[in-house]
């Protein structure tokens, strides 16, 4: 029975592997994400458990005394076969030694002392591996010491080590159990990086997979409002190109205000299980980013950012124009969660008393992460006028119709935005604020000159000598 244990780490690691396969392809429709964690926690329990049940086991399997190691390699034989001795009494004649042996395999002449039990505590022990121990004390004592007895138990003894060498190499380690122990817990935690490793590689192949199936969902959705809008959608169709594992963009152009708009979706990294396991704890989200340059004479000089309140520090960190020259503006009509940054107050009612935007972001509010309207795009040289709008994906396909309503808005605004003329008064303002707004950077980044040269001739004064510095 205690060989069983030695192949106890190879079942599990291909059942797990086997369940974690399974699980997985069957269950591709569902959130991958939730599946993996769940199959990765399972993974951890199950071999957290092998390997606290192997340290009791190897410690009895090598401190073992001789006489019983080989107990389970004797054949026992039951009392209705006949035994050789039997059989030679058929035969007619036999011999003293022969009566002896028959004799000696009646009636055991050597007891097993009791205290040899008691080195082991065999409550500690799984008694199925201790059947047959009963019967081990009664019949299958050491043979009597006649010649032929003496060779017969020999001959069992080399035919019993004899197998057992074929079957278990001698363990060089056998006398320190705790060393062996050691190397079993490194197998194990071996095992375990292995699965890890397959779970990793099934994830990649599923992470892609979801992720190029999501962006053709997003785009069998949005098709119509594209081909509506932009005639290159209308003669040549929409390409959808792959960037990355989880980034796919699409361009398209022929339209009034603008050079056209660039769509990039930025999918959650689902190809890798770390940022998958990251994304579900943090909650982040796939998102649509469209970027519309505007024409130079298509738009006036202001910038205006509506966007979710929790956005919204980010963003000022990420925009000089938006921390520059912006300041959070009341927005009574928008619905609350939103929050509205510009540098023309005259512009929030402007923009949200008309009711296509309004009805828009008001339905899919959950969907709106941020618009950003600016003439300063700080990120582009050839394109200062720049709209940007970023939507968060449904996680349904079947709600993917959402962005209908969104990008028919954002196409609704470059026009939008192309008929807006500030007010005189309006732009005076703004042209002020800007130029008190230069001013500082301009003096900002004199007193960093300044700062720089003084740090500089200081270095140099400390590397002359006294009489250098007079």
């Amino acid at each position: 029975h205690h060989h069983h244990h030695h192949h106890h780490l190879t079942i599990t690691t291909t059942i797990t592997i086997t369940t974690t396969i399974t699980t997985t392809t069957t269950t591709t429709t569902m959130k991958t994400s939730s599946i993996f964690l769940w199959c990765f926690l399972a993974l951890v329990a199950i071999l957290s458990v092998t390997v606290s049940s192997s340290g009791i086991e190897d410690d009895y399997d090598y401190e073992e005394p001789q006489v019983y190691t080989d107990y389970d390699d004797f054949e026992y034989q039951d009392d209705d076969e006949p035994t050789h001795t039997e059989e030679v009494v058929t035969a007619g004649v036999q011999s003293e030694d022969e009566k002896v042996i028959e004799q000696a395999v009646d009636e055991p002449l050597l007891e097993i002392p009791a205290h040899t039990f008691n080195e082991f505590n065999i409550e500690d022990y799984d008694q199925d591996e201790f059947e047959g121990f009963e019967e081990l004390s009664n019949d299958a004592q050491v043979l009597a010491s006649t010649p032929e007895a003496e060779r017969f138990v020999r001959a069992q003894e080399e035919a019993a080590s004899g197998q057992k060498a074929d079957s278990k190499k001698v363990d060089p380690l056998a006398n320190f159990p705790g060393v062996r122990r050691i190397s079993e817990l490194e197998f194990r935690i071996e095992g375990l990086f292995l699965i890890g490793a397959i779970v990793y590689l099934i994830n990649v192949i599923i992470g892609r997979q979801r992720n190029a199936r999501l962006a053709s969902q997003w785009l069998a959705a949005v098709m119509p409002v594209l081909v509506k809008n932009f005639a290159s959608a209308h003669l040549d169709g929409v390409t959808l190109q792959q960037m990355s594992s989880s980034t796919f963009e699409l361009k398209v152009t022929g339209r009034e205000n603008c050079v056209g708009a660039q769509i990039t979706l930025n999918l959650i990294a689902r190809q890798d299980l770390f940022s998958l396991i990251l994304a579900k704890l943090l909650s982040w989200k796939d998102e649509v980013l469209i970027e519309v340059p505007m024409n130079q004479d298509s738009m006036d000089t202001f910038v205006f950012v509506l966007a979710k309140e929790s956005k919204v520090k980010s963003l000022r960190s990420d925009w000089e124009d938006i921390s520059a020259y912006t300041d959070l503006a009341p927005a009574h009509m928008l619905p609350k969660g939103f929050a509205v940054l510009t540098d023309c107050e005259d512009l929030v009612s402007h923009f949200t008393s008309n009711t296509e935007i309004r009805s828009a972001l008001s339905k899919n509010q959950k969907f709106v992460e941020s618009l950003h309207f600016t003439d300063q795009n700080t990120k582009s040289t050839n394109h200062k006028k720049m709209l940007r709008f970023v939507f968060s994906l449904p996680p349904t396909s079947a709600e993917m119709k959402v962005h209908r309503t969104l990008l028919s808005m954002s196409f609704f605004l470059i026009d939008y935005v192309g008929k807006t003329q500030l007010k005189s008064s309006s732009r005076a303002k703004v042209d002020t604020r800007r130029r008190r707004a230069q001013k500082e950077v301009i003096k900002a980044r004199e007193d960093e000159k300044r700062e720089e040269r003084l740090k500089a001739k200081e270095a140099k004064l400390r590397m002359m000598t006294p009489e250098e510095r007079q």
